[in-house]
């Protein structure tokens, strides 16, 4: 979710993604979180402060790619070249983007 349960901006959106990324609030209904993993070209997950994230695996079981920090704690045991791509940080995102697509 990039908008907090009040739907407030909590991160920005680049201009050169504006029509293709979808702000969400936090999404409570799993079955909703399913219908937009599953309507998407990969789930991506930046941030580093979840061990071992559950949707990472969620996205893998609907056979939806993953872009993904490296740095997550936990989180890397799940990528191989069948299940997506990760990155250190803004150096190396593109590159990670470009061979996940």
């Amino acid at each position: 979710a990039t908008k907090d349960k009040q739907d407030r901006n909590r991160c920005r959106i680049p201009k050169s993604c504006e029509g293709r990324v979808v702000q969400t609030t936090y999404l409570d209904r799993q079955d909703v979180f399913f219908q937009y993993v599953k309507q998407s070209k990969f789930l991506f997950l930046p941030q580093v402060h979840d061990a071992s994230p559950r949707v990472a695996t969620q996205a893998l079981a609907l056979d939806t790619p993953v872009l993904m920090n490296r740095n997550i704690i936990g989180g890397w045991k799940y990528l191989n070249e069948k299940t997506g791509e990760s990155f250190n940080d803004l150096s190396d995102f593109r590159d990670a983007l470009v061979r996940l697509l």
